[in-house]
């Protein structure tokens, strides 16, 4: 099967295989974003929790949009590179 025929049957799906960050920093910045979080979470109302969770919510649905967007055009531009490359 070609690689191709296997991302079409769910044979191969390139999200398992990502991996988590490695890249330098990350690991600190996210624990700082967690911590941060929880603080002010602590300083919060009820009502503001909720306003909080619900617009951490809607961050994460852009950010799924705009990485499959990016997903996309990266797809394409790697086919036109090697269209290109044969093309020679």
């Amino acid at each position: 099967m070609s690689i191709l025929e296997d991302y079409y049957n769910g044979v191969l799906i390139p999200i398992e295989n990502f991996g988590n960050n490695e890249f330098s920093g990350y690991q600190d910045l996210s624990e700082r974003v967690q911590e941060r979080e929880k603080e002010l979470l602590e300083t919060l109302s009820k009502d503001q929790i909720n306003l909080y969770k619900k617009i951490k919510n809607d961050r994460s649905d852009m950010l799924h949009l705009e990485l499959e967007r990016m997903f996309v055009y990266a797809f394409r531009m790697g086919f036109f590179f090697t269209a290109d490359l044969y093309s020679e």
